[in-house]
């Protein structure tokens, strides 16, 4: 069974229950985040390591925020992947997800159950923003692709011009 299936039947991913269970919280040391997308473009160089860059994405969903453990952890990856690979690193971003359909529930579960096409539809009439500005589902295609959206977000990050805490 996929991490999908088993998500979509039961809605609860064992490896973080146990964690919370078994081992210390933030507040006694110990921080866990999961990381939503690692986007590797590599154009028509598939699987040479010569070529290709990558990009971070977290992904929040209606008013989901991000954590002071997630701003510290994607800090730290920020600045050990800039020095090692400078002309690869494409940053890491924030994409926010307002769906403007409501999700079929499971009445036994309470979880969202559908099927590829449902989960389509329903991201596709979505609202995106990225990196706390809205966009169209055609800029995030292009911006996944390579393409800039007239912002250096890098830059303005790390000038202080941009929080992305308060995302």
């Amino acid at each position: 069974m996929s991490d999908h299936e088993f998500r979509q039947r039961y809605g609860i991913d064992p490896f973080s229950e146990w964690f919370r269970r078994i081992l210390p919280g933030s507040k006694n040391g110990l921080v866990k985040i999961d990381l939503d997308y690692a986007i590797r473009r590599y154009g028509n160089h598939y699987d040479l390591d010569d070529f290709g860059d990558l990009m971070l994405v977290e992904k929040k969903e209606f008013i989901g925020r991000l954590t002071g453990g997630q701003i510290r952890i994607y800090g730290w990856l920020d600045t050990a992947i800039k020095k090692a690979f400078p002309e690869r690193w494409r940053d890491w971003h924030l994409m926010k997800i307002n769906y403007q359909e409501p999700f079929p529930i499971c009445r036994e579960c309470g979880q969202p159950i559908m099927d590829k096409e449902a989960a389509f539809r329903i991201f596709s009439t979505s609202k995106v923003s990225w990196d706390n500005m809205e966009i169209t589902h055609h800029q995030l295609a292009k911006i996944i692709e390579g393409e800039k959206y007239g912002i250096d977000r890098i830059s303005e990050y790390q000038m202080g011009l941009i929080d992305l805490s308060k995302g």
